[in-house]
C-alpha cells in the first residue's frame, strides 16, 4: 500500500519479522507519537499484546532497522496543516 496509517504498519511487522518492503517512512503529525506508556497501554488493551516496551517511533526505527542496506524516516512535525 502506497500510504498506509502507523499503526496498520506497527501490527504488520509486529507479527512479520522481516524488513518492510519500504525502505522509507514519512511519519506525518510525528509530535503527535506515541511514547512507550501510551503504546504499552494500548498494545495490552486493544491488541491482547503483552509486554510490548517500543514507543511508536522506536518501534518505526527497529522496523527499517531490519534492512541491510539503507532506509530512512522522514518526520513531519507542525501545528496544523501548513506542512
Amino acid at each position: 500500500m502506497f500510504i498506509q496509517n502507523v499503526h496498520n504498519y506497527r501490527d504488520e511487522y509486529i507479527l512479520d519479522k522481516g524488513a518492510p518492503y519500504d525502505h522509507i517512512a514519512i511519519f506525518d503529525e510525528a509530535q503527535r507519537a506515541w511514547n512507550v506508556e501510551q503504546t504499552s497501554v494500548f498494545m495490552k488493551v486493544k491488541k491482547k499484546q503483552e509486554g510490548f516496551n517500543q514507543s511508536e517511533p522506536e518501534f518505526l526505527i527497529s522496523c527499517l532497522n531490519r534492512h541491510e542496506d539503507w532506509a530512512v524516516v522522514i518526520c513531519l512535525v507542525g501545528g496544523g496543516q501548513e506542512i
